[in-house]
């Protein structure tokens, strides 16, 4: 199998970013796209913001996505997401990469799937510069070497085969957000029904913290099997349930650290940085020091407080 190397720019018609401005965000009006809505290979169309046509207008003379852009969040804790365009209907974009791709050069869809790969992030995320923000450049995404399949054909089959499986997850997170909508009015509708009591938190459950294992320490990180959640596991996540996550620690990382294995059904609230998030865990697992983690005492209680 013949393989190739070449910069992202010379993959690219062209690789520019978003607007450098600050329209004002609208109730509605047109998308208004930025790092924080690029998560896990989706653009999230349902909760971004909105700016003005005139804005959009303004924006789109220096990028505008269209139908099969790879769209890259060069700034912000979402750095090194991406998100493949799937629509035709107009967007505007900030704190992203836009890369239009040369389809003669590369598969739009091979290159996408190429820099999903964790390995690939993993190296992106070494490029990455600022300390208060972190940022990726366009000088360092125009200079990013990638190795590739020299075969057009053989990128087509596997950007084939690995799309029909994103189809498959995105459709069930669908299916598993609609349930969780259910849930949230189910429980709702109890709330107006019942007369509730009111109780002290640790009258109801068992509230731990966590921890991070010494990151310089590759005994607790090198091929550990615990999972091991931070914020931003939540925070780019699309549903409540949490079936794995980015990072895994040693059985040595929780010994040394005070870091906890919590079980199955454990609710994972975050406490710093972004505040508020919620997840539930289907199998034991760790957290940073970024949570609190919920072990509710009585099992009727755990929906009650998951969506209170």
């Amino acid at each position: 199998m013949k393989w190739e190397q070449k910069k992202l720019a010379e993959l690219c018609n062209k690789l520019t970013d978003g607007t450098h401005d600050s329209p004002k965000l609208q109730p509605s009006g047109m998308p208004f796209i930025k790092g924080v809505h690029v998560k896990q290979g989706i653009i999230d169309f349902e909760n971004c913001d909105y700016i003005t046509y005139e804005e959009h207008q303004k924006v789109i003379k220096r990028s505008k996505p269209e139908r099969n852009d790879i769209l890259l969040a060069n700034i912000g804790i979402n750095i090194g997401e991406l998100g493949y365009v799937k629509t035709d209907d107009e967007f505007s974009i900030k704190n992203v990469a836009l890369l239009k791709v040369n389809q003669e050069a590369i598969d739009s869809r091979y290159l996408y799937y190429n820099l999903k790969n964790p390995s690939q992030q993993e190296r992106l995320r070494n490029h990455k510069g600022g300390s208060a923000q972190p940022f990726l450049s366009l000088e360092t995404l125009r200079g990013y070497k990638i190795q590739f399949h020299k075969s057009n054909s053989t990128q087509r089959k596997i950007a084939s085969t690995l799309s029909a499986y994103d189809d498959l997850i995105e459709n069930n997170l669908k299916r598993i957000k609609l349930l969780e909508e259910k849930a949230f009015l189910r429980y709702k509708q109890i709330v107006r029904e019942e007369k509730m009591a009111e109780f002290l938190i640790e009258e109801v459950c068992e509230t731990l913290g966590g921890g991070t294992p010494a990151t310089g320490d590759r005994r607790f990180w090198d091929e550990g099997e615990i999972l091991w959640f931070s914020p931003t596991d939540l925070t780019k996540h699309h549903s409540i349930v949490l079936l794995d996550s980015e990072k895994k620690i040693t059985e040595l990382g929780l010994q040394k650290s005070s870091a906890k294995l919590v079980p199955p059904k454990t609710i994972l609230m975050t406490s710093r940085a972004s505040i508020g998030y919620f997840g539930l865990i289907n199998k034991p697992a760790s957290t940073n020091q970024g949570f609190i983690n919920i072990i509710p005492f009585n099992e009727n209680h755990r929906a009650y407080m998951l969506f209170d």
